[in-house]
């Protein structure tokens, strides 16, 4: 459409041009109240500490956790990312496979809003995307994903040295999401601000508005005989 140059356009009318033309990312979210999330991913989380032969313990700071990510999952007017971030050894990880659990039983089950739906949910841990990145296409089909799994962010060299190239494989990875709002949940030893000293303050925005940030502040379950038996 050519429009003559004479032609005044209203801020309502542009709006309406200009959101007709847009097409919007639809973020991911299960097909389930919040209330259900909740009941199901803390189940989910139980069977994943019993199956380590570990007791699994409902205190305050986990149910607080349950409650937001739950939350979360279900809303779409969220961020289109999460991010857990902890001390080493609280539950993170542990949760990250709860998360893909509650996926799979959804798949299993048939609950997709939309008949036949299937949602992949493939995991990766940050020190493996340097050597993925090394094959192209296995590095653009990784970065395009529909949802991604990326676990112990911060872990990996932050540089990439290949015939004295110099690149950034999960700088990279996590600006081709945020670009392209495609969903990505993380886990991550480090603080905030440790990730910003680490990606340096472009990425560390970038964060921040992405990730819906869950903090987990319980000390290491490591060392003890009740719940979680890893990040």
């Amino acid at each position: 459409m050519r429009l003559p140059q004479n032609h005044t356009i209203l801020v309502e009318d542009a709006l309406r041009l200009l959101r007709a033309q847009a097409t919007t990312t639809p973020r991911f979210n299960l097909p389930f109240t919040t209330a259900q999330a909740e009941s199901l991913l803390e189940a989910s989380y139980r069977v994943l500490v019993e199956r380590r032969l570990r007791e699994f313990t409902m205190d305050s700071s986990l149910q607080q956790i349950i409650t937001h990510i739950a939350y979360y999952l279900t809303n779409p007017r969220c961020k289109f990312g999460l991010l857990l971030c902890g001390t080493v050894g609280n539950g993170k990880t542990t949760m990250l496979h709860a998360i893909r659990e509650l996926i799979f039983f959804t798949n299993n089950n048939g609950l997709w809003d939309v008949p036949y739906r299937t949602v992949s949910a493939p995991m990766y841990d940050a020190r493996e995307i340097a050597q993925i990145s090394k094959d192209f296409r296995a590095f653009r089909q990784l970065k395009s994903l529909p949802l991604l799994f990326l676990d112990d962010l911060g872990k990996e060299p932050t540089e990439r040295i290949e015939y004295g190239n110099i690149t950034t494989p999960v700088v990279e990875l996590l600006e081709y999401r945020y670009e392209n709002m495609l969903p990505i949940l993380v886990s991550t030893n480090l603080t905030p601000s440790e990730l910003g000293r680490k990606y340096q303050a472009r990425i560390a925005d970038r964060f921040n508005e992405m990730l819906e940030i869950v903090v987990f502040k319980n000390n290491s379950y490591r060392s003890s005989t009740t719940t979680s038996p890893r990040q």
